[in-house]
């Protein structure tokens, strides 16, 4: 049995990117090797194997037939691959990976289950790159179709008699690493992708096919936070990639479930990824120590306002002017406001498709990969990095007073503990300053950043339980907060829904008095004020104590 570990990448290809390939070389005519392949992916008619990442085909080569297994690997882009050679064209028990090894299990027992699921066929023409002395790439571009039936247990798409034959097309560009570093594979392809313009593909053949057979095998969900890889042992460099990767990894499967169709839980979720992926970068000072980040931040920064918006349109259309309706008798203005709000929030919603499926997330998703790594491996800079990098979570900070300096390869404990003794001052203090809108804007971001970074840092923490009771309280402190911040928001949306009217129509003034009903900003700051710097105390003494 072969078993190693494959990273690479697959990149979406169409006659524009054939184009831009082949003038670099790489047409299929031109192929150094072309050969047929014909492969039969199995799993449970429940699609247990697609659900925990976990894939087994057996493909049929010129060189015979061959079982494959693939889990998911340690690191973003890997996969564990297990081959064996086989007699057959069925899948055999004998030929599986021992069930101790990494997602091996689920295979040895669910294998009596098992089904073929789709056949995809496809031409693949094969270079062998000789990138640099160490670094040797396989680039081959698959052509062909994936073929299935739709699941009796799967919502019909067809009136024609007995199982639907459903078709899709294969064209993608696969990029494999057969020898050399990570670092230098991820640099090679940050620059390949960057010259010719290639968009990501996330979805393997085997999802393609899965999504094929019926919409209840889609792999492509909202994904929510998961929970923290940190661990106690962790240094401060092996803590931030680990936070990185899940980030990254959080914002791209929401970006194609996103584009996959209208989710509203999906445009949330990717925008607290967002946020987190700004939180974590902030949390180490990356920016500080490689410049490289400040791209990326901005480009996240972007994207976070970007999605915030189209997020602040669907709460107010699915939210607040439901409430503001229920109030007034249905009148024409009403109902044409109506209109118009449906209108802005699809209008947000393509505009937000339209910035996450391009080539801008590809760019984003490598140079993230691959900044990743150069911190994993304790290359932070262009240059070499300080020995003692100093984190920065405050303006006075920056200023140099109050520094403490901490080493990328010391235990990550101490460096969190101290980045929630700032957070949770910074929150109070910008409590006790709220006394408008804006104001309770930054308590409210001060509250989110203090929760995705003890989040973060929880499993590496001591008083766990002291922990757990200061989430809770952030979770409230957060919700009260946000619920000042829609009614805000409702008005700004108003203003921007209005905008969206003929001439001469009165659907503005009419909005306008509706939102006056709502209890308002100025009504619901003083009374919260003093119950919101109780729990900003309250959590300053959790962690104090949680800290000792």
């Amino acid at each position: 049995m072969i078993t190693h570990t494959e990273l690479e990448f697959k990149f979406a290809y169409d006659p524009v990117v054939a184009l831009r390939l082949a003038a670099d070389g790489y047409h299929p005519a031109h192929a150094q090797r072309r050969v047929a392949l014909r492969t039969t992916y199995y799993d449970t008619p429940e699609g247990a194997l697609v659900r925990s990442g976990v894939a087994l085909r057996v493909r049929h080569s010129p060189e015979g037939y061959f079982q494959t297994v693939k889990t998911a690997g340690d690191a973003a882009f890997e996969r564990l691959e297990y081959e064996q050679r086989l007699s057959g064209a069925k899948p055999q028990r004998a030929a599986l990976a021992p069930p101790t090894s990494a997602g091996a299990d689920l295979v040895h027992k669910e294998f009596g289950a098992l089904r073929a699921a789709f056949t995809s066929t496809v031409h693949r023409s094969v270079w062998r790159v000789q990138a640099t002395r160490s670094l040797v790439l396989e680039l081959s571009l698959d052509e062909g179709e994936i073929r299935a039936r739709l699941r009796s247990n799967a919502a019909p798409t067809t009136t024609a008699a007995g199982p639907a034959r459903l078709r899709a097309p294969i064209a993608e560009l696969e990029i494999e690493r057969i020898s050399g570093t990570r670092l230098e594979y991820l640099h090679w392809a940050v620059q390949f992708a960057q010259r010719h313009q290639l968009s990501l593909l996330q979805a393997s053949k085997q999802e393609q096919g899965m999504r094929l057979c019926g919409p209840q095998f889609t792999s492509s969900a909202p994904r929510g936070r998961q929970a923290s890889a940190l661990q106690p042992t962790h240094t401060v460099a092996q803590a931030c990639a680990a936070a990185l990767q899940a980030d990254t990894g959080q914002i791209l499967s929401n970006i194609a479930a996103l584009c996959q169709g209208h989710d509203p839980e999906a445009l949330h979720q990717l925008h607290i990824a967002l946020q987190r992926f700004r939180t974590t970068v902030r949390t180490f000072a990356l920016v500080r120590h490689d410049g490289r980040w400040r791209s990326l931040v901005a480009q996240a920064r972007a994207w976070a306002q970007l999605a915030g918006r189209a997020r602040d349109a669907e709460v107010f259309a699915m939210q607040s002017w439901p409430a503001v309706r229920a109030s007034f008798d249905s009148t024409r203005a009403m109902l044409g406001f109506t209109r118009l709000v449906e209108r802005y929030r699809d209008q947000c919603y393509g505009h937000c498709c339209k910035a996450f499926c391009c080539p801008a997330v590809t760019a984003f998703a490598l140079q993230a990969a691959y900044l990743t790594e150069c911190i994993r491996q304790g290359r932070t800079a262009r240059h070499k990095a300080p020995a003692n990098p100093t984190p920065c979570s405050s303006k006075a900070q920056c200023r140099g007073k109050a520094q403490t300096r901490f080493s990328w390869n010391e235990p990550v404990r101490r460096f969190l503990q101290a980045q929630l003794h700032q957070l949770g001052r910074r929150l109070r203090a910008r409590l006790r300053k709220a006394h408008n809108a804006r104001a309770w804007h930054r308590a409210r971001l001060a509250a989110k950043r203090l929760r995705y970074t003890l989040e973060l840092a929880l499993p590496a923490l001591p008083g766990a339980k002291r922990h757990a009771q200061v989430l809770q309280l952030l979770a409230l402190l957060q919700r009260d907060l946000g619920k000042l911040n829609d009614q805000a928001v409702a008005r700004r949306t108003v203003r921007q829904v209005a905008a969206l009217a003929p001439p001469g129509a009165n659907q503005t003034t009419h909005c306008a008095r509706a939102l006056v009903q709502v209890d308002g900003w100025s009504k619901h700051s003083p009374a919260n004020a003093t119950a919101a710097l109780a729990t900003a105390q309250r959590i300053r003494q959790l962690l104090g104590r949680a800290g000792r």
